[in-house]
């Protein structure tokens, strides 16, 4: 039985819930002092991570991403696009309670496109989050293995930017 909530665009809908009480349960018995909240594929929105931030502000900081434009998208309400992803991400990092961009940077995971983006089109994106993570001093994740060029590409233009590379002992 699927629950009632938000399209996660691979699996059907899920219901979101806080789950920081166990969250924090585990962090206290496992001795981990700070965690970083990542937008997740299931609908967890941007406001979302930034209110556990407000509750919480010892324990946790988090980082953003389109979320709302990815539901909007798998619900079929509209089509993504590059201009309304840095718009949605300009507007969170503009309330300076994000310390980072991702999970997936916008364009990747979970996003209909009619056509996979060629590499230099993704470079292309890339570079638009990476001059919002140099403006606003944050981190940029990078989650996309199969193309480690741009990630290589990336760190020579902006070396002013950290990139977190996302599940590094994984292997194409």
């Amino acid at each position: 039985m699927v629950a009632k909530g938000l399209w996660n665009g691979l699996n059907g809908e899920v219901e979101p819930f806080d789950n920081s009480p166990l969250c924090l349960y585990d962090m206290e018995r496992y001795g981990v002092d700070m965690g970083i909240l990542l937008p997740s594929v299931t609908g967890t929105t941007n406001e979302t991570q930034a209110k556990l931030v407000d509750k919480y502000p010892d324990k946790f900081r988090a980082c953003c991403s389109d979320q709302k434009l990815k539901i909007k998208v798998w619900r079929g309400g509209c089509e993504w696009t590059l201009e309304a992803a840095v718009e949605e991400v300009d507007a969170a990092l503009k309330t300076g309670k994000y310390v980072g961009i991702g999970e997936f940077v916008p364009g990747a995971m979970g996003v209909r496109r009619k056509k996979p983006p060629t590499e230099r089109e993704r470079l292309d994106e890339y570079r638009k989050f990476a001059n919002l993570a140099a403006n606003y001093d944050v981190v940029l994740d990078f989650h996309e293995f199969a193309r480690m060029q741009i990630l290589s590409r990336l760190s020579a233009e902006y070396p002013n930017v950290s990139f977190v590379l996302l599940h590094g002992g994984y292997s194409i």
